[in-house]
């Protein structure tokens, strides 16, 4: 009998562990990056959905990235009705933010990530001299 109560209750608790690993988890704060290349040349944009105002609109080169990184918890955003975001664009692979602008946004609840493609090929930029 214990034999074969014993496989139900493995699964019973592999069903359990995620729930019990993530209750009371905020997540930390959310970080995001997008890729241009020739063939997906990308417009990303962030828009206040309150208001319909776009808070932020970059034209990714091709070649390059657009890091973003929400500074709060998403708890800590909604309780302050607000965060800071800081972004760059650098050559893929870097998601380092040390020369990041910073702007103040919504919290999650109330933005929206677009991304836009723009025409292509679109040539990558010549690398400055």
């Amino acid at each position: 009998m214990i034999v074969r109560s014993l496989p139900s209750a493995v699964v019973a608790l592999v069903a359990l562990l995620p729930m019990v690993a993530l209750s009371g988890c905020d997540g930390g704060p959310e970080q995001y990056s997008y890729q241009s290349d020739v063939y997906s040349p990308k417009t990303v944009t962030l828009k206040d959905t309150t208001t319909g105002e776009e808070l932020l609109k970059v034209d990714v080169p091709p070649g390059q990235q657009l890091n973003l990184k929400f500074e709060s918890t998403k708890t800590e955003a909604e309780k302050a009705g607000s965060e800071t975001l800081r972004w760059n664009v650098t050559p893929w692979g870097d998601t380092s933010l040390v020369a990041s602008s910073v702007v103040k946004v919504p919290p999650a609840s109330s933005r929206r990530i677009d991304i836009t493609l723009r025409p292509s090929p679109e040539p990558r930029p010549l690398p400055s001299k």
